[in-house]
């Protein structure tokens, strides 16, 4: 989970191609949140999904 924050991180490579994007919106949204001395986080199940939130 502490790898989501960096630009261009993909959990899954194997899509890499199939889907538009550059990686980067959890990248920055960690520096706009850091910008702002705010919070983020995540919670993550597998086969379930992933809650991001910001405050």
């Amino acid at each position: 989970m502490q790898h989501i924050w960096k630009s261009d991180s993909r959990i899954d490579t194997s899509t890499i191609g199939q889907h538009e994007g550059t990686g980067l919106g959890l990248s920055i949204s960690n520096h706009l949140v850091d910008f702002n001395n705010s919070e983020n986080g995540a919670v993550s199940k597998l086969g379930e999904g992933s809650k991001f939130w910001f405050t």
